[in-house]
């Protein structure tokens, strides 16, 4: 099949010359009916194409021209989309024609209906009416499940036809892309066209070995942006599960021998899977991990010092990746490894956080907040990215301040649909945090009273409850996180001061272990303790770090260590057995 694909070529035709005229339909449906039952009739035949097709040609051409003389744009676009979608089901669908249908006199239909939809700003018209977007997007997926594409996908199509329908697909992706960057979608909305994507990867698999380094076919190309882009909206990645995108992703990336193009898009669509729990688990059961190890071992070392923009773009992606599916305590990397791919993350955080549509370079902000709030739970990092971060640009005076009022803008997140603003919200909600755990930041997050105002009404705010099932694992939720900004700032209790607070949980932990100790010891350890023959329940106590006092937690650890009890310290995120 690849061979043939080749080798085709697309039949040319001279167009008939007739004086005589003829009463035709005014009405395309009509017109594309009547087309078809003559085309019908000379397939019969086999006879090439007769003055009458080229009349019915010509005026289904000058009545397409004639819709972009509608006034509204949208009322031009319906018509062209609604034309197009006769063109496949009356015309194209066609079979024994295929030298009618594979003539370039009447492909030149779905050349005009081209021409005149690039004639419209729908980038635009999509921007400034989201819910028409949307309409235009749905139509577009149906497209892509009409019998022609589907034949296409499968490799069931003529080979006559076959680069006139690629180009008719790749029109259908382009135009869902559009819309996509205008839409929010809705948990499920697109389980109906789980199948139609999996027939889309399936292609992309299937025509990989055939993808040059030098020159990657444009429906490749299209379907790969694609599928990048629907996985961008983080309610979209469960969908994304079912149609195998993990699976093919995996397998390409891995494969030495396919173009750094095609890895790149791979690479960027799994860090995006990995900003999803569901998509996390996946890809840890896939190993992938040890996947994108050795893709750093094979493309990006050996590219340390190149400064092709690719290659910073890759090794952040990467790291952001790496990130996102490790452990807290498996992030923690050497620092001066980590110093610039921590300056490229604020850098693009703060750049997408100052843009209007939070997007900067093609990441949304939540993107590189998300990452950052991982790699925060490590004091050194933490404290790397507040002090001393390369970033240019900034409007706020401090990093500490940007967060602040970054969370400030996404405070009406639950009121929408919007998962991606939600997801942003905690992961900002979730490094303030831990920002809030060290003494010396917590004066400047005391001075901005517009973030203290916003961190108390979402602790009181019903719907800081249901937003939770698209978070990451060690994210903790808004209201948590939210209360224990309010716990670290004094701000529950204003009235109890640091040390009062400190000598309140010592006496909660040793009542409770005393209390514990002694419902420990049963009745038979009492009859072998009055017989001479001592053995009480050792207890178990598990000791949480604390980055702002991390010298009384050794000091606490040692003094418990003196009574009978068997220690787990939490240090850092690394569980250390004392």
């Amino acid at each position: 099949m690849a061979e043939s694909r080749k080798t085709q070529r697309r039949t040319t035709q001279e167009a008939p010359t007739s004086t005589k005229t003829t009463d035709l339909p005014n009405d395309l449906p009509t017109l594309f009916s009547n087309l078809r039952q003559i085309i019908l009739k000379k397939a019969k035949d086999d006879e090439p194409i007769d003055s009458t097709i080229f009349q019915y040609i010509e005026l289904i051409k000058n009545k397409i021209r004639d819709l972009t003389k509608l006034t509204q744009p949208t009322e031009i676009f319906d018509a062209l989309q609604a034309t197009l979608k006769l063109y496949i089901n009356d015309i194209l669908s066609i079979k024994n024609a295929l030298n009618i249908l594979s003539s370039s006199l009447l492909q030149d239909i779905f050349t005009t209906l081209d021409d005149a939809e690039e004639n419209l700003d729908l980038a635009g018209v999509f921007q400034n009416n989201p819910k028409y977007a949307r309409t235009v997007c749905f139509r577009s997926f149906e497209l892509l499940a009409l019998s022609l594409i589907t034949d296409f996908l499968n490799e069931k199509c003529p080979i006559e036809l076959f680069s006139h329908t690629a180009r008719i697909l790749q029109g259908i992706i382009y135009r869902i892309l559009t819309t996509v960057e205008c839409i929010v979608f809705k948990k499920n909305e697109l389980q109906n066209f789980i199948p139609n994507i999996r027939l889309l990867l399936e292609y992309v698999d299937r025509n990989k070995q055939n993808v040059h380094h030098s020159n990657m076919p444009e429906l490749i190309k299209a379907i790969l942006n694609f599928i990048w882009s629907l996985v961008d909206d983080t309610s979209l990645v469960p969908t994304l599960i079912e149609t195998n995108c993990p699976e093919y992703v995996l397998r390409w990336i891995s494969m030495e021998d396919l173009p750094l193009t095609i890895q790149r898009v791979c690479l960027h669509i799994i860090e995006n899977l990995a900003r999803h729990e569901k998509g996390v688990k996946v890809l840890n059961s896939a190993n992938c991990l040890a996947i994108l190890l050795n893709f750093k071992k094979r493309v990006l070392d050996p590219n340390k010092t190149n400064q092709d923009d690719v290659y910073p773009e890759l090794r952040l992606v990467y790291c952001m990746a790496v990130s996102l599916l490790a452990e807290p305590k498996e992030n923690r990397e050497d620092l001066d490894y980590l110093r610039k791919i921590l300056d490229q993350l604020m850098q693009l955080a703060v750049d997408a956080g100052q843009s209007v549509n939070y997007k900067y370079g093609g990441f949304h902000v939540s993107e590189p907040i998300l990452v950052l709030t991982k790699l925060c739970v490590h004091d050194e990092i933490l404290k790397y990215v507040l002090n001393e971060s390369n970033v240019k640009g900034m409007e706020a005076k401090t990093k500490i301040e940007f967060f602040c009022k970054l969370l400030t803008k996404f405070r009406g997140a639950l009121a929408s649909d919007d998962d991606l603003d939600q997801l942003t919200l905690i992961a900002l909600f979730n490094i303030l945090w831990s920002i809030s755990f060290h003494d010396e930041y917590i004066d400047e997050l005391k001075s901005y009273p517009k973030f203290l105002i916003t961190v108390k009404s979402l602790v009181i705010d019903d719907g800081a409850n249901t937003v939770e099932q698209y978070i990451p694992r060690p994210l903790s939720s808004l209201t948590k996180a939210a209360n224990g900004v309010l716990w670290n700032l004094d701000e529950n209790n204003p009235g109890i001061n640091k040390k009062s607070k400190l000598f309140m949980i010592i006496l909660l932990c040793f009542t409770i272990l005393a209390r514990a100790t002694r419902s420990t010891v049963d009745p038979d350890t009492q009859a072998l303790n009055q017989s001479g023959t001592s053995r009480v329940h050792r207890m178990h106590v598990m000791v949480s770090y604390s980055h702002a006092d991390s010298d009384f937690c050794h000091q606490f650890v040692d003094a418990l260590q003196k009574g009978d009890y068997k220690i787990y310290y939490l240090s850092k995120i690394t569980h250390e057995e004392v």
